[in-house]
C-alpha cells in the first residue's frame, strides 16, 4: 500500500478559487512557520496590570534616556500618556486645551472626500451617510534625544516633555502642609496659593480633626456626624492637572473629593468619576490622584469614618501642578504628523495646514523654524496630487508617503539642505501608522495592495493573501489600520478591521484581525485575535514587542492595557491551519485513505481533523479527529478530495512537519 506525504508549502495562500488553493495552506490563525515546520506564535501577557481607561490608542513609542532608563509613551485622541520602564509611575501628559480628536472615524455632512484624487478608483467606499470621512485620531511619537516629541493629528501643535520635568511647583507652603504653623481650622488665617489655606465645617471641638502642630499631622476620630477638612486652592490655571500628594497613616477609611468654586464635585481623570474614594491611599509620587482645573479657584475636601473607632491621620500634604506635554518654541501649527530625522531635524508634516507641505527646524535645534544664512532650517512643498500621510527613517534618508506617491528626502546641506525625488507613482499608504522601516526596506499598506521600497525604488509587493484581506475590509474605518515589525521573526503585521467580524452577536470596533509578511522567506500569514490591538512596537527598547490591548467590541467599554507579544504560548485550539484540497491526478479518482502518520513534536499538544468530499463545492465532512499522542491512526475513509487542519490541543509550542497517508487509488465511482 502506498504511502504519500503532504506537506503544502509554508505560508497561506487565499486567493482566487477553492481550486486555486489546492495543495496549500488556505486558512489559518496565530501560527508561523521556521525551517518549514508549522508552530504556534507567542503568546500575549500585560505588561502592566494598569488599566489605561477605555480609549483606544493609536501611537506608542519606546526610547531610552539619558540614564539608559526605558520609556514608553502612548496617545488616545483625548489623552496622552508616558511610563518609565518599570510601569510603577505613569504620567498623564495630556496638554490643556487639546485639539478635539475621535476615537472612530466620522461622516460629517456635506460634499466631497478629501483631496482630488485621492482614494482607489473601483474600490468601493462604506459610506454609511452622506458627508465627508474624518478619519480616527493618531499621534506621531519619536524623540529627540531624550526628550519627547508628539504631534496630535487634530490638534497640529509639535508638542514635547522634558523628562526631567515631572512635577510642577508646590502650590502649598510646606510649612502650612504639614500643619506645623496651624492653631486651628481657619481658611482666612492661613496663607496657600493666593490666600487659600485650611478650614473645617462645620468645626466640631474635640471631635473630627484635630491638628498636632507638634507632629505636623491632622488626625480624623470618627464620632456620630459628619465633619469635613477642606483646603481651599486659588489662583489655578483653567485646564491645569494638579496632582494631591500627602502621607496616609490609621486603620480609617479616606474619602477625597476635588469641588469646584460652587463646592459641586468635579470629574477623577482616571476614573471619569467623582473624586469619591474610600480606598485612596495618599503617595508623595506621581501615582497620587490628580484632578483638572475647572475654575481658578478650587476645593479639596477630606473624610474620614463616621462611625467606629478607626482613626485617619494626614501628613505632608501638597498640591503640585503635573507635568503636560507643551508646544514647541516656534514650531508651525495645524500640522498632521511629526518626525525627527536621523540628522536631528524634526520634521513638521503637511505644515501649515498645507496637506503637501514639509516644514523643518534648523539641525539640532528644534526652537527654531525660521530660515536664515545662519542656519537650515526651512520647507518643502512636493509636487504631489495627494495628501502627505506619514514619513519614515530609513538607510540615510527620509520616505515620505502621501494618499497617492511616495518620495525620498535627503540631506545634502546648505543651501537646499534636502533634495526630494519620487521614488514611486500609485502606491499610496491606506493609513498614518500603516508603514514601518525594517532591515528590508519600508513596507506599507496601500487601499487595494501591498508595497515596499529597497532604498531605491517602490515595488509591488506580490501578496497571496490579497482576496482574503481587501475583500472582507472596514475601508470606512481603514485610519486604524497599523503596522508594527516583528524583527526577531522577519515579519512585518499589519492590523486592521474587518466588515464582517460578529463574535457571539458582538462586533469589533477595532482592530481584530492581521495580516503578517515575513519578508526573509517571502511568505504571508493571516488570523484573527482573541481582541483587539490599537498599536504596537518591536522589541528592543523592551524585551518583547509591545501592543496596546483593547477590547474592541461595540457596546462595551474599550478598556486598555499594555500587552506583551511573543510570550510563552496561550492560544490553545485558536491556533491552527487549514490545508486546502488534496486530489490524486485531476481529481476524477477516489481516495482510500486506511491509514494516516503525523509527524509532530511535543505530541500530546496537537490534534489533527481530517475531511473528505466527492467533488468541489460540496461540503466537507469530518472523518476523524487524531490526538497526535496515538501515533499511527487507523482513519479508513474515501473521497475525491481530502483536507485537514492542524489545530493546538493545548497552550503549548508545538511543531507540525508533515501528514503521511497509506493511501490506494479507487475507480471513479
Amino acid at each position: 500500500m502506498p504511502k504519500i506525504g503532504i506537506k503544502p508549502p509554508k505560508g497561506f495562500y487565499a486567493n482566487g478559487t477553492e481550486h486555486d488553493q489546492k495543495g496549500r495552506w488556505n486558512s489559518g490563525s496565530l501560527v508561523r512557520w521556521i525551517d518549514d515546520v508549522l508552530r504556534p506564535i507567542g503568546g500575549s501577557r500585560r505588561w502592566s496590570n494598569t488599566s489605561q481607561g477605555s480609549v483606544p490608542y493609536r501611537g506608542l513609542h519606546a526610547w531610552l534616556d539619558l540614564s539608559r532608563n526605558k520609556w514608553l509613551a502612548f496617545g488616545a485622541h483625548n489623552i496622552f500618556k508616558a511610563v518609565q520602564g518599570s510601569g510603577a509611575t505613569f504620567f498623564d501628559l495630556t496638554p490643556p486645551n487639546l485639539g478635539i480628536g475621535r476615537q472612530d472615524a466620522e461622516y460629517e455632512d456635506g460634499y466631497g472626500y478629501g483631496l482630488y484624487g485621492s482614494g482607489t478608483y473601483g474600490m468601493p467606499i462604506q459610506q454609511l451617510q452622506d458627508g465627508a470621512l474624518d478619519p480616527a485620531t493618531t499621534w506621531d511619537i519619536d524623540n529627540f534625544g531624550e526628550i519627547l516629541i508628539a504631534c496630535h493629528s487634530d490638534d497640529g501643535r509639535i508638542l514635547e516633555w522634558d523628562l526631567s520635568t515631572t512635577g510642577g511647583p508646590n502650590l502649598l507652603d510646606a510649612a502650612n502642609a504639614d500643619f506645623s504653623q496651624l492653631t486651628g481650622l481657619d481658611a482666612t488665617s492661613n496663607g496657600g496659593l493666593g490666600g487659600g489655606g485650611w478650614t473645617e465645617a462645620p468645626a466640631i471641638n474635640g471631635s473630627g480633626w484635630e491638628i498636632d502642630t507638634s507632629a505636623q499631622t491632622c488626625t480624623y476620630t470618627p464620632f456620630n456626624g459628619t465633619t469635613q477638612l477642606r483646603y481651599e486652592l486659588r489662583g489655578l490655571t483653567v485646564g491645569q492637572k494638579y496632582r494631591i500628594r500627602g502621607t496616609k497613616a490609621g486603620t480609617g477609611a479616606l474619602y477625597i473629593t476635588v469641588l469646584n468654586s460652587s463646592l459641586s464635585p468635579v470629574t477623577d481623570l482616571n476614573s471619569s468619576l467623582s473624586i469619591y474614594s474610600r480606598f485612596y491611599s495618599l503617595q508623595n509620587d506621581d501615582n497620587s490622584p490628580y484632578f483638572e482645573a475647572t475654575s481658578t479657584t478650587m476645593h479639596i475636601r477630606f473624610n474620614g469614618d463616621t462611625f467606629g473607632s478607626n482613626t485617619t491621620t494626614i501628613s505632608n500634604m501638597s498640591f503640585v501642578s503635573a507635568p503636560v506635554l507643551t508646544a514647541v518654541t516656534n514650531a508651525p501649527v495645524n500640522n498632521k504628523g511629526v518626525l525627527v530625522t536621523d540628522e536631528r531635524f524634526v520634521f513638521a508634516l503637511g505644515s501649515g495646514g498645507n496637506p503637501r507641505k514639509i516644514a523643518f527646524s534648523d539641525r539640532e535645534d528644534r526652537n527654531t523654524w525660521t530660515p536664515a544664512a545662519t542656519n537650515e532650517a526651512g520647507d518643502i512643498e512636493l509636487n504631489d496630487t495627494g495628501e502627505i500621510m506619514c514619513g519614515v527613517k530609513t538607510r540615510g534618508q527620509t520616505l515620505i508617503l502621501t494618499t497617492t506617491s511616495a518620495h525620498t528626502m535627503r540631506y545634502i546641506g546648505a543651501p537646499y539642505v534636502y533634495s526630494t525625488t519620487i521614488a514611486g507613482s500609485n502606491c499610496g499608504v491606506i493609513s498614518k501608522k500603516a508603514a514601518v522601516n525594517t532591515e528590508a526596506g519600508v513596507f506599507w499598506m496601500g487601499d487595494k495592495s501591498f508595497y515596499y521600497f529597497d532604498g531605491n525604488t517602490v515595488r509591488d509587493l506580490n501578496c497571496d493573501v490579497l482576496d482574503f484581506v481587501f475583500n472582507d475590509f472596514d475601508y470606512g474605518q481603514k485610519s486604524k489600520i497599523f503596522a508594527w515589525v516583528n524583527s526577531k521573526y522577519n515579519e512585518v503585521w499589519w492590523h486592521y478591521l474587518n466588515s464582517t467580524t460578529v463574535e457571539d452577536a458582538l462586533t469589533y470596533v477595532e482592530p481584530n484581525r492581521y495580516v503578517s509578511y515575513n519578508y526573509k522567506d517571502n511568505y504571508w500569514m493571516i488570523g484573527d485575535l482573541l481582541s483587539a490591538r490599537t498599536s504596537g512596537i518591536d522589541a528592543g527598547i523592551f524585551e518583547y514587542p509591545l501592543t496596546m490591548w483593547n477590547l474592541g467590541l461595540d457596546g462595551f467599554a474599550r478598556t486598555a492595557y499594555i500587552q506583551e507579544q511573543e510570550v510563552g504560548a496561550n492560544f490553545g485550539d485558536s491556533a491552527f491551519a487549514e490545508a486546502g484540497a488534496l486530489e490524486i491526478g485531476k481529481g476524477d479518482n477516489i481516495m482510500k485513505v486506511s491509514s494516516t502518520y503525523p509527524i509532530v513534536q511535543n505530541r500530546n499538544d496537537v490534534r489533527i481533523k481530517l475531511y473528505a468530499r466527492d467533488y468541489t463545492g460540496d461540503t466537507w465532512s469530518q472523518k476523524f479527529t487524531i490526538l497526535t499522542d496515538q501515533g499511527k491512526k487507523d482513519t479508513r475513509f474515501q473521497g475525491r478530495e481530502i483536507k485537514y487542519r492542524v489545530e493546538g490541543n493545548a497552550d503549548a509550542d508545538w511543531r507540525f512537519s508533515e501528514l503521511r497517508f497509506d493511501v490506494t487509488e479507487g475507480g471513479k465511482r
